[in-house]
This record gives C-alpha cells, sequence and structure tokens, in this order.
C-alpha cells in the first residue's frame, strides 16, 4: 500500500533535515528545519551562507549562527564558528524579516 501524497509531504516537512524554503513574510530564500539539538526547535536561516566575518560579526550582535550538517541545521557556539568555517562547512545566520518602513508601508 502506498502512502497519500498529502501524507508522504507532511512526513517529509517532520523530518530533522533542513529544506529549502521561501519566507511567506519577506520572500526570502530560506533554510528551515529542526535544532540538531535534544529540544529540535524549528530554526529558519538565510539560505545564502555567510563569510566567516560576517558571521562572527553577527554572533557578537547576538545573532545565532548554523551550519548544515549532515542536513541538519546546528547551531555554533564562539569556538565553532572558525573550525566550522576551516572544514568548509556552510554558515548560515538566523533568518528574521526586515522591519517594514513608513515607505513600505504606504
Amino acid at each position: 500500500m502506498t502512502r497519500p501524497r498529502w501524507l508522504a509531504d507532511k512526513a517529509a516537512l517532520t523530518s530533522r533535515q533542513a529544506h529549502a524554503d521561501t519566507c511567506h513574510g519577506c520572500g526570502a530564500d530560506i533554510l528551515a528545519g529542526l535544532n540538531a539539538d535534544h529540544c529540535a526547535w524549528p530554526v529558519t536561516v538565510g539560505a545564502p551562507p555567510a563569510d566567516l566575518l560576517t558571521a562572527v560579526a553577527a554572533y557578537l550582535a547576538g545573532t545565532a549562527v548554523h551550519c548544515v550538517l549532515y542536513g541538519e541545521l546546528h547551531q555554533l557556539c564562539a569556538m565553532q564558528l572558525t573550525s566550522s568555517h576551516r572544514n568548509g562547512l556552510p554558515l548560515h545566520l538566523l533568518h528574521t524579516c526586515p522591519t517594514p518602513t513608513e515607505e513600505t508601508l504606504l
């Protein structure tokens, strides 16, 4: 017996694997998945990888930095930023939609 398409789609979205999507709020390209720690919180990061300098600056500003390891999103601590970059893992910044300005609201 084969699974219905809606059930297969739902099962694919509930795995820990990060999947590419588009943000519903701002239309940016994102990666969405579960943070691969013990709590497995839902995480949304920007799809284009950040360079090391941008990732360190974002980390110091309080933005979470993640890497994709075995298809899962892993939040990095300060010591892991440089080693992840040195090992060729892409660094992704936590996605937040830009706040609308007065011009965009009018």
